[in-house]
């Protein structure tokens, strides 16, 4: 996929299908802006209108909390239109480029770090499932989602 950094094929269900994905940088301090650059493939099938989101969460559930939220996720970003279009609009074939800008928290403890995306129906708060036998290294899923490389925070 020209522009990717990772060129995959991870179709999720009643979705599109994952088929690139940039990550400015693997390892980040706090305070530091995370940007990652996702391309969906519209399908045949017609498309709800979905969300997007990126997720920089807990390894462990022993992992600390973050005291704002009170779980597990440290930064995240959702886009309402993930690559400047709304999902059932998607054309079949057709790349969208979905951009996030995620801020790490400066109270964030060093370690490492899942960094989670997937797409959900606003209507329901439901997230979309990966097609398991078909999300292949470097990819990985978590419950409902699909994870990218982990990241390292200093």
């Amino acid at each position: 996929v020209c522009g990717a950094q990772t060129t995959v094929n991870a179709p999720l269900i009643g979705g599109p299908v994952l088929r690139g994905y940039s990550v400015s940088d693997y390892n980040l301090a706090v305070g530091d802006e995370l940007r990652v650059t996702l391309f969906w493939q519209g399908v045949a099938e017609a498309l709800p209108r979905l969300h997007s989101f990126v997720h920089v969460r807990n390894l462990s559930p022993d992992d600390p909390l973050n005291p704002r939220s009170g779980d597990g996720i440290w930064a995240q970003q959702e886009n309402y239109a993930p690559g400047g279009r709304v999902t059932d609009q998607y054309q079949p074939g057709k790349l969208y480029v979905d951009e996030f800008r995620v801020r790490l928290p400066e109270d964030m403890p060093p370690g490492e770090y899942f960094l989670e995306i997937g797409l959900f129906d606003p209507a329901t708060g439901e997230q979309l499932d990966p097609v398991a036998e078909q999300v292949k290294p470097p990819l990985g899923i978590l419950w409902r989602s699909l994870l990218l490389p982990n990241l390292t925070v200093q």
